[in-house]
């Protein structure tokens, strides 16, 4: 009986210490889950990617058409990173399997490859990065280049209100990093 229960002991710090792992985001990957645009996902694929997390899936809504949207989560629930799949058509609704559009973090638990998680200011950025896009969004700006993309806003103003110079001398946090392209677009 002992030695069940130091097993246990052992399980469980060992899935607690894999769960506070910082998460690795790539142009490629999420931790070991290899990301190509348009792949199929569910939740029983993004769930044996990240074994020591709770996954779920809900339909989201927002100014986009409706989405599928697979949310990995600490047991505590915090929202580590999601993976969202649009949908087009009235019977994606009740799809198991879906094509990957995007994936977006906006928390700090997650590390891009260039090691800038949300939370960071845009200069850590545009240190660790050659030449990034700026551009306005919907809802925010962004910095980035390639497949990952850096979203911010400066002084509570977004959209074509805030130039490039003004967002450099602001120097705002970044609220969430986007794949493959910038988020909602």
């Amino acid at each position: 009986m002992r030695y069940i229960i130091t097993l246990l002991i052992l399980l469980s710090f060992a899935a607690s210490s894999s769960e506070s792992k910082k998460i690795i985001f790539t142009e490629s990957s999420v931790g070991n889950m290899k990301i190509t645009k348009g792949m199929e996902i569910s939740l029983y694929k993004v769930s044996n990617n990240f074994p020591f997390h709770k996954v779920t899936q809900s339909i989201g809504q927002g100014d986009s058409p409706d989405f599928h949207i697979f949310t990995v989560s600490t047991h505590e629930n915090e929202e580590l990173i999601s993976f969202i799949s649009y949908i087009n058509e009235d019977q994606q609704y009740e799809k198991g399997i879906v094509k990957l559009d995007e994936v977006v973090t906006c928390s700090n638990q997650i590390i891009d490859e260039f090691g800038i998680s949300p939370k960071m200011h845009i200069s850590r950025a545009i240190t660790a990065r050659d030449s990034l896009d700026f551009g306005a969004g919907h809802m925010d700006n962004y910095l980035g280049k390639g497949n990952l993309w850096y979203l911010f806003s400066v002084d509570k103003m977004h959209g074509t209100v805030v130039s490039k110079s003004m967002a450099l001398k602001s120097n705002p946090r970044i609220d969430c990093i986007s794949w493959p392209h910038v988020r909602w677009r």
